[in-house]
């Protein structure tokens, strides 16, 4: 499988298997995270990415990702 379902699937299981390297692998070097209602928390990059998710793995240990519907 390859194209945006295949990287999903990637996201997923690095989410699910809280493996931070290839969850950040799944993101481009130049990520854009826009939040116009706190444009404060907008970041480009992979290393907020890293920041973030390590918080994430860290303070919510049984998360878990599933993708219920496609299409």
């Amino acid at each position: 499988m390859n194209g945006p379902q295949a990287m999903v699937g990637r996201l997923v299981h690095a989410t699910n298997a809280h493996d931070i390297d290839a969850l950040v692998a799944c993101f481009a070097e130049d990520y854009e995270n826009e939040t116009p209602v706190h444009p404060a928390r907008s970041f480009r990059g992979r290393d907020p990415v890293r920041r973030n998710w390590e918080q994430i793995f860290a303070f919510v240990p049984a998360i878990r990702a599933e993708v219920v519907r496609v299409g």
